[in-house]
């Protein structure tokens, strides 16, 4: 697994995806910084989480089924999968090196409220428990989106059913404010975007937590149980 792990990690630095993911991806956050905290004075952490965590679950699909493609097309998976690991293994491998792409993206946005703060008052518990639920809100996404690369071996069909699934979170997201209460209520609560709403107002719910560690635990646990069957050519 960690030979597998530092393969895919030698990889990521060799391909222009991924490059271009991250370019995007702080692209998107220097211009989210520019239009509420440069044109507007407004100096909200948690709500630029909010808006990044939208901009990272539009990018990660991108990362997870061209990792798959890559290797059906060339054979490689052929080759890794003649080494004498498991096929769990090498699932594993792969996903720890997208994991670890994660943690490091997490770990620089840890400098936002600092920047931030140079030139307007941040709260800076509230900003870093927001960077927090980020992380969670990206390990439940990257759960799904893997095990949707892992299931497909057409990168086309795995992007459709990611996209498809991030829209109609989004879209649960917004429907839920024209529900009646109870019905509004429960329809926040199944959405991963839905369930930060707290968040931006300084409230570290933890209701949320548990949901984004249930759903990244659940779907890993799927990925490692199934990968056995579903890691084929």
């Amino acid at each position: 697994m960690i030979s597998v792990f530092h393969r895919e990690c030698k990889a990521f630095l060799h391909s222009w995806l991924f490059y271009g993911v991250l370019t995007v991806f702080f692209a998107a956050l220097g211009l989210l910084v520019l239009i509420f905290h440069g044109t507007y004075e407004y100096s909200n952490v948690e709500y630029l989480m909010f808006r990044l965590m939208i901009v990272f679950s539009l990018l990660l699909p991108l990362l997870t089924s061209f990792s798959f493609r890559e290797e059906r097309k060339r054979g490689v998976a052929r080759f890794v999968r003649a080494l004498p690991l498991s096929d769990r293994d090498i699932v594993l491998g792969k996903y720890l090196s997208l994991f670890a792409m994660l943690c490091g993206m997490s770990l620089l946005l840890l400098l936002l409220p600092i920047f931030l703060g140079l030139w307007g008052t941040v709260h800076y518990a509230s900003a870093y428990m927001a960077i927090f639920g980020f992380f969670l809100f990206g390990f439940a996404m990257l759960s799904i989106n893997f095990l949707f690369a892992l299931c497909f071996r057409k990168h086309w069909v795995a992007l459709s059913v990611s996209y498809g699934l991030t829209g109609v979170l989004i879209a649960l997201t917004y429907i839920s404010v024209y529900l009646p209460t109870a019905l509004s209520e429960i329809v926040a609560r199944i959405s991963l975007f839905g369930v930060y709403a707290p968040w931006i107002y300084g409230i570290t719910d933890l209701r949320a937590v548990g949901l984004y560690l249930s759903v990244g635990v659940l779907f890993l646990l799927l990925t490692v149980f199934a990968s056995p069957r579903l890691w084929k050519e």
